[in-house]
C-alpha cells in the first residue's frame, strides 16, 4: 500500500473540503473576536446560553419550513438583545441565564418532537456537518461575519472601557460615593 506524501495537498482538491475549511475559518475568526469580549466582560455563560437559544431557533425554523440558519440568527439576536437590555441584572445571575438555557433547550426539543422527518435529518440539524456546506452558505456566513465584526468594532470602545466593568464601578462607587 502506497501512501502519498502529498496527502494534505490532495485534500484541498475537493470542493467540499475547500468549503469546509473556508466556513470553519470564517467562524473561527468571529468566535475569537466575540470570545475576547465575552471573557473581558465576564459573560461567557450568557454566550453559552445563546448557542442553545440558537438551537431552538434553528429547529423552529425547520418546523415552519425556512432555512435553519435564519431561525438560529433571529432567535439568537432576540435573546441577545433581551439579555443586553436586562444588563447588569442578568450579568451576575447565573440562575436566570440557566433558566433561559433550559427553556430554550426545552423549546428546541419540543420543536424537534413536532418535526416529523427522518432521524438522520434531526441529527444533522442538531450537530451539523461541516463537509456539506455549500458556497452559498459560505457567502451568507461571510456576510454575517462582516456585519458582526462591524458591530463589534462600533461597540469595542464601549466594551473595553473600564467604566463598563462592573468591578470597576463597584470600586469607584465605594471609593467616591
Amino acid at each position: 500500500m502506497h501512501i502519498s506524501m502529498n496527502m494534505p495537498g490532495t485534500m484541498f482538491t475537493y470542493d467540499f473540503m475547500q468549503n469546509a475549511f473556508a466556513a470553519a475559518g470564517v467562524v473561527a475568526v468571529l468566535c475569537g473576536l466575540v470570545g475576547f469580549f465575552l471573557v473581558l466582560r465576564s459573560q461567557t455563560f450568557a454566550g453559552h446560553a445563546l448557542s442553545h437559544v440558537g438551537f431552538a431557533g434553528a429547529t423552529g425554523a425547520v418546523l415552519i419550513g425556512i432555512a435553519p440558519l435564519w431561525g438560529l440568527l433571529a432567535m439568537t439576536m432576540v435573546a441577545g438583545i433581551g439579555m443586553g437590555l436586562l444588563g447588569e441584572r442578568l450579568q451576575q445571575r447565573d440562575v436566570a441565564i440557566g433558566m433561559v438555557l433550559a427553556m430554550s433547550l426545552g423549546l428546541g426539543l419540543l420543536f424537534l418532537n413536532f418535526y416529523t422527518a427522518y432521524a438522520t435529518q434531526v441529527t444533522a440539524l442538531l450537530f451539523g456537518n461541516v463537509l456539506t456546506i455549500d458556497r452559498a452558505t459560505i457567502w451568507s456566513l461571510l456576510s454575517l461575519t462582516t456585519l458582526a465584526i462591524g458591530a463589534l468594532g462600533a461597540m469595542a470602545r464601549h466594551c473595553c472601557s473600564p467604566a463598563c466593568s462592573p468591578s470597576w464601578r463597584r470600586q469607584g462607587a465605594s471609593r467616591y460615593g
